[in-house]
């Protein structure tokens, strides 16, 4: 596990189009995914993005494997694993990392907006919801979920 760089954005940005577009395809539809993830990616934007978060990512040798994003506030704007890592405890070893340094840092509350397919993620680590909410990207209707956490309770998980 280590900080992202510069130079891992495009790579970073492969795994957040795959995943979205292999695992959330159960509960979005191909639409929606491809409003979600265009494959066309802007990387000055995505740059832009990274730049005001701490990126942690795991790898297999050259390989990410997963990816967390989040403010220093406690905000996980991002959690994505690439489709091949799913379910082998990437996603729960890159937040146990983010939490602890923020924990580190006096944050008390962890938030993200998690998606459909993320949902049941959050509520293993002692997320709770906050209220459901539909969002607008490129015409699409994305279903999602604000959610907290105080730290002390996922501490534990």
């Amino acid at each position: 596990m280590r900080h992202a760089a510069k130079h891992d954005v495009p790579s970073l940005v492969s795994v957040f189009q795959r995943s979205v577009h292999e695992l959330a395809a159960s509960h979005y539809s191909a639409a929606q995914r491809a409003a979600w993830a265009p494959q066309d990616a802007d990387l000055a934007h995505w740059q832009e993005r990274f730049d005001a978060l701490t990126t942690l990512l795991a790898a297999q040798g050259a390989e990410i494997a997963g990816f967390i994003a989040y403010t220093p506030q406690g905000y996980i704007d991002m959690l994505f694993t690439a489709p091949r890592f799913a379910r082998r405890g990437i996603a729960s070893l890159l937040f146990t990392q983010a939490r602890s340094a923020l924990q580190a840092r006096g944050v008390d509350q962890l938030t993200t907006h998690a998606s459909l397919s993320a949902q049941a993620f959050f509520l293993g680590q002692g997320f709770e919801y906050v209220h459901h909410e539909v969002v607008e990207r490129h015409g699409e209707r994305l279903a999602r979920a604000l959610m907290r956490c105080p730290i002390s309770i996922g501490a534990g998980v």
